[in-house]
């Protein structure tokens, strides 16, 4: 009776004992260890935009001489190509070269000119598919006959500052652009101004000439 007494004492101590281990280590399987969040997802990186561009442009041109009957300028009218490369994703450079001839005139007597510019575009959305952009650069205009000696060409050169903007429509790597440009061109010598205007009598040495362009282009990026 007295042997059995410790006996049950003893099972029940051990019970008690297993019961406690068993509750403080949890179901079978359990972890101690604490629960990692998830990682949050990492933002979603801004699309690249390609280099490189080239396309093709109509342009509508009007330069201003000094000494001319019209004050709203002598239209011209052609086409042109354009070459672009992105700098960064707001800037971006483009070379333009265009061949123009004057309107409004008999074939026979119309004036053809050269045109090309270096111009720098800032994009201030450039992700957006309606893409606003403005543009500054240097330009020059020539006589374009092409019967002219290259040093004659070169003689009727005239250098201008560019300044304008323009809106382009993406659709995947086509852009079609519409722009404006104004151009402040530089006086020119005597020789210039008889290649570029109605006459020798037009030319007045030192004044100011101007000049602006339409241009509607569409650009292939990759």
């Amino acid at each position: 009776m007295f042997a059995t007494r410790p006996a049950i004492a003893a099972a029940f101590l051990a019970t008690t004992l297993v019961a406690t281990v068993a509750h403080a280590d949890g179901p079978p399987g359990a972890c101690e260890c604490g629960v990692t969040p998830a990682p949050s997802a990492a933002p979603a990186a801004a699309p690249r935009l390609p280099r490189w561009g080239v396309g093709a442009h109509l342009t509508s041109l009007s330069l201003s001489e000094p000494g001319a009957m019209d004050d709203r300028g002598t239209p011209f009218a052609g086409a042109g190509l354009q070459v672009r490369y992105r700098l960064r994703p707001r800037w971006q450079l483009e070379l333009s070269a265009a061949h123009v001839q004057e309107q409004d005139v008999d074939e026979a007597v119309a004036r053809h000119v050269d045109a090309a510019a270096l111009a720098i575009l800032f994009h201030p959305r450039p992700y957006a598919r309606w893409d606003l952009y403005l543009l500054a650069g240097l330009g020059a205009t020539s006589d374009g006959d092409p019967d002219l000696t290259d040093a004659e060409r070169e003689a009727s050169q005239i250098g201008d500052l560019q300044l304008g903007a323009g809106v382009e429509r993406r659709f995947g790597r086509i852009g079609v652009a519409a722009e404006l440009r104004l151009l402040a061109r530089e006086p020119a010598d005597d020789d210039a101004a008889a290649r570029m205007t109605d006459g020798p009598g037009a030319a007045d040495d030192g004044q100011d000439r101007s000049g602006g362009a339409l241009t509607l282009g569409a650009t292939y990026y990759f």
